[in-house]
Parts: C-alpha cells; sequence; structure tokens
C-alpha cells in the first residue's frame, strides 16, 4: 500500500497509508471497476454520503433511438451516393 494517506475511490472517505481497504466502506485500496461501484452502492445503501473528492464512475447512457437512425441513414447515403455517380 502507498505510503500516504489515500483517498477510496468508491466513496472518497480518507485512509491511513498502513490500511488496505476503506474504513467506511470496505472496498480495497486497488480495486477494479465493479468491486468500487460494488462498494459504493453498498455504503450509500447503508446511508452514507459519497464525498466530493469521488471520482464519477461510469454510468450507462440511455439508448438513443436518433442516433441509430442517423448512423442507418449515414451508411445509406455513403453507400447510394457513390453508386449513382459510377
Amino acid at each position: 500500500m502507498p505510503t500516504y494517506r489515500w483517498s477510496c475511490l468508491a466513496c472518497g472517505t480518507a485512509n491511513a497509508a498502513s490500511s488496505f481497504e476503506c474504513a467506511s466502506c470496505g472496498c480495497p485500496g486497488r480495486a477494479t471497476l465493479d468491486q468500487m461501484q460494488e462498494h459504493r452502492l453498498s455504503y450509500q445503501q447503508r446511508g452514507g454520503v459519497v464525498g466530493i473528492n469521488a471520482p464519477a464512475l461510469y454510468q450507462e447512457r440511455p439508448f438513443q433511438a436518433s442516433r441509430l437512425a442517423l448512423a442507418v441513414l449515414c451508411a445509406l447515403l455513403f453507400w447510394y451516393i457513390p453508386r449513382r455517380l459510377r
């Protein structure tokens, strides 16, 4: 572990240099993104407040039909126009 106080990536709590996991949420000092999300969720469900220094974790973006339609339209245009120019 580091030789300095480190902040938990799941909850943002400062921890002692000698600790291998967060004292507040139990997240390991070297955690994967899935572990961070799991510990943050369980910490929040227990009533813990995530600090402002905690990084934002991946959030799924909702499906956007307009992006799919635009991609299909572009593909058709770039396929159809060159064929018509020949």
